[in-house]
């Protein structure tokens, strides 16, 4: 049903997303070239339109760029690399008539948008309807099904949740679970040029059975003060 309304949306018959991208382009070319491409010039019943518009037309053409510092970031480790094309791309983002906060916002959200494509797609294999679904539930386990409702309420709260996966040996609980942590909301730093840390340092593969299970039922349920020794103070 999603895909049908996309293709009704886009005008293109022929379901083809590159088709899309590059008629959404050449519309967003023309808007600049006429003076056209600020959203906020636009009267209210309008401005929303053009300002996803634009947020569309922003993440496709730095898609390529997101990809690249996805990969790069991944070689270098732990250590938050610069980003080359942040400059350019905060800069087109003011043109449009993004504040500041906004486009800081927005590119972080357009890097955490490829960034959980990349590791949903690419870190769970399989093209199978099973695989698919797996994938989509991943995606809505992440950003929810309505990504406005995401952006206004869940986007800096990723964390306030948890997911349980389930499933036998060998069929991707590890590499789902890698995925959703290597997902959240990383802000951007534009004094320095970088992310605010790597995502490669965002998720933490901890074996619960190499614990005690008293030592795992403190850190799951909390404890008293005094309920054991070295409880040294309450712990929710």
């Amino acid at each position: 049903e999603r895909d049908s309304i996309d293709i009704a949306i886009g005008g293109r018959p022929d379901g083809s997303l590159d088709s899309v991208i590059s008629a959404v382009q050449a519309e967003a070319e023309n808007m600049i070239k006429n003076g056209k491409d600020r959203w906020c010039d636009y009267k209210e019943s309008d401005s929303g339109l053009v300002k996803r518009f634009l947020m569309f037309d922003f993440f496709h053409r730095y898609i390529n760029d997101f990809d690249a510092h996805i990969e790069a970031q991944i070689i270098e480790g732990d250590q938050p690399i610069v980003v080359p094309f942040a400059k350019k791309g905060l800069l087109w983002l003011g043109q449009r008539g993004f504040s500041k906060d906004e486009a800081l916002k927005l590119f972080a959200t357009c890097f955490q948008l490829r960034r959980a494509f990349y590791f949903i797609d690419r870190g769970l294999v399989g093209v199978s309807p099973s695989s698919r679904r797996l994938r989509e539930k991943l995606w809505n386990n992440v950003f929810t099904n309505n990504i406005e409702r995401y952006d206004r309420f869940l986007w800096n709260r990723m964390e306030d949740f948890s997911t349980m996966i389930i499933g036998e040996t060998g069929a991707g609980k590890g590499a789902a679970a890698a995925a959703i942590g290597r997902s959240g909301f990383i802000p951007f730093n534009s004094e320095n040029g970088r992310f605010a840390l790597s995502f490669t340092s965002a998720f933490i593969s901890v074996n619960l059975a190499e614990f005690s299970d008293s030592l795992i039922e403190a850190e799951l349920f909390g404890f008293v003060k005094g309920a054991f020794t070295g409880a040294v103070k309450d712990q929710d």
